[in-house]
């Protein structure tokens, strides 16, 4: 350490430090005189990486200015629009999330009255929770927020309390009132474990954490398990006990032993993901059952974060993969309930995904069009969205992406639901939805008559097509004659477009006798059509349409031979 500055911001203190290395490293203190987490804000290059002084900007107090010995650096003391989260933004004494806007800012006056900032003391999480039992045998959760929040919204502070199936409350269950709000379980947790979210709101901000309740009087439980479900330790083992202590420092000097195997092997997919993080991303390796948490920490990260678990069995298990303010590179491992942590597995944190263009850009009414995305970093893109003013449609089975790759993929266009032609697309990436491009929807497709004639031992078909400004392709065309109830596949071979624009797909029927088809049964994307028999006037015009094209061009060709014999000398 060669040089320091201290500044005080509301009840933390802040220490400015610069280290013999050339980084400056920015040390928040609470009130208590307890540490938070250390954050690199600069690092020198070159000859001239000591700072023999920390000035403070006295003026505008956002800068401080490191003097070495040849030039003088200027550095701002947070950069607190690059924190996209609440949970991120409070970490930092000098910086506010407005709740309003859902940005983080240097000062609350940009806030008029709806800010949330750090609290006055240090603690790790944004939301605690314990759970408590009482004489009669009532369950109660009762979840605390660990924040400092504006007069004016205080009121407005909601939270709501669900499974994936059900709410778990009871409907009479109390009003909550900042800092707190109470669940009382409808159920008691006896022999079973109960996974619940927790949503915790203020205006438009919303906060979310992730529980695992179980009984506290399960001896089965480990020190690390019994207290992130919110019960207390107390003589060795888990405890309905309002003195059992409550903090994970206790299971150090915890005696409990578990007979727990280590898990090995594990991998990570997917193992690139954007800042935003993955849903529903699977960890596989050997001896998983055991395993209580997954731990995910990068090199410069203060602490790690940790996802519960849940699909465990021996071999996978499904987890989050939480987001991230920057591009990193991490490690994750899997946590036994003894706090023990296995595996070295690599997770790389990418861009965001960006898009440049779409093939084709246009889909059908009906949808299942396959559309090829191209961009860059799209292999971290969960789900593709279609969005006609303030309406989602999603497809029903999800319109999930396939033959990923960083910079393509593929996916099948939603149904249109209204006559309007244009959507916007989006990409889902964890719980981000990002616009991407904008594609129109036309008509389907019609096919209004149709003609066939041999050609050798095969039978050539002409099928007029209305596809409007589709551009479709042979490749999405799927097409049948049928005679006497039976399918005959007819081989695609080309398109050709008259004269007069009308398009015209051409197919072959291989080795058959019958030269007249009673119908034939066209796929494209999820719609199958029957286009009947034709009459004989019909087929005549039909030809006659597609003779014109080459005699068009020959008359062309003979006109312009004899005006070119007439000029010669």
């Amino acid at each position: 350490m060669n040089s320091v500055l201290v500044v005080k911001q509301d009840s933390w203190t802040v220490f400015f430090i610069g280290t013999s290395n050339g980084q400056l490293i920015k040390l928040p203190v609470d009130k208590n005189n307890r540490p938070a987490c250390p954050k690199e804000l600069h690092r020198a290059s070159g000859k001239e990486n000591v700072f023999s002084k920390i000035l403070l900007n006295p003026l505008d107090h956002k800068h401080i200015y490191l003097q070495s010995k040849k030039q003088i650096k200027r550095v701002t003391v947070s950069n607190c629009d690059e924190y996209k989260r609440a949970e991120d933004c409070r970490t930092d004494p000098f910086c506010v999330w407005c709740a309003s806007k859902e940005s983080c800012t240097f000062s609350k006056n940009g806030c008029k009255d709806d800010w949330l900032s750090i609290p006055d003391e240090y603690q790790q999480e944004v939301i605690s929770h314990r759970v408590v039992k009482d004489s009669t045998g009532e369950v109660k959760v009762v979840v605390k927020v660990h924040l400092t929040v504006a007069q004016k919204i205080q009121s407005n502070f909601t939270s709501r309390i669900s499974t994936t199936s059900e709410r778990p409350c009871r409907q009479n269950e109390p009003q909550p009132q900042y800092p707190e709000c109470t669940c009382i379980l409808s159920d008691d947790l006896n022999a079973k474990e109960l996974d619940v979210t927790v949503k915790i709101t203020f205006s438009k901000t919303t906060l979310t954490k992730q529980l695992k309740l179980f009984d506290c009087s399960k001896s089965s439980l480990s020190c690390q398990q019994c207290i992130r479900a919110g019960c207390g330790w107390k003589e060795n083992r888990c405890t309905w006990d309002s003195e059992g202590e409550r903090n994970e420092s206790v299971c150090q000097k915890s005696s409990s032993k578990a007979n727990l195997v280590q898990p090995g092997n594990i991998s990570v997919s997917p193992s690139r993901v954007s800042y935003y993080g993955r849903n529903n991303a699977i960890l596989r390796g050997h001896n998983l059952t055991d395993v209580i948490a997954v731990k995910i920490q990068a090199e410069m990260d203060c602490l790690p974060q940790e996802s519960p678990v849940w699909n465990k069995t021996g071999e996978s298990l499904t987890f989050q993969i939480p987001r991230r303010t920057n591009e990193a590179e991490v490690k994750v491992c899997a946590v036994l309930s003894d706090g023990s942590c296995h595996g070295n597995a690599e997770i790389i944190y990418q861009s965001a995904p960006s898009c440049n263009s779409i093939s084709p850009n246009t889909t059908w009414r009906s949808g299942q069009r396959k559309i090829t995305l191209f961009g860059s970093d799209l292999d971290s893109v969960e789900m593709v969205i279609h969005r006609y003013n303030q309406s989602w449609f999603y497809y029903p089975e999800g319109a999930v992406p396939e033959n990923k790759n960083s910079e393509n993929f593929t996916y099948e266009t939603p149904e249109g639901q209204t006559a309007w032609p244009y959507y916007g697309m989006y990409l889902k990436v964890a719980n981000e939805t990002l616009y991407c491009l904008d594609i129109r929807y036309y008509p389907d497709p019609q096919f209004p008559t149709f003609m066939s004639k041999r050609t050798g031992n095969n039978v050539q078909v002409m099928i007029q097509c209305l596809d409007w400004g589709l551009k479709m392709t042979t490749e999405e065309l799927s097409v049948w004659g049928v005679k006497d109830g039976r399918q005959y596949p007819c081989i695609m071979k080309g398109k050709n477009k008259t004269h007069t624009g009308a398009n015209y797909f051409i197919c072959e029927i291989q080795n058959t006798t019958h030269v007249k088809f009673s119908q034939l049964t066209i796929k494209y994307g999820r719609m199958t059509v029957q286009v009947g028999n034709p009459p004989l006037t019909d087929q005549y015009l039909l030809m006659l349409r597609l003779l014109l094209v080459p005699c068009g061009t020959a008359v062309l060709v003979i006109i312009c031979h004899c005006l070119a014999m007439k000029n010669k000398p």
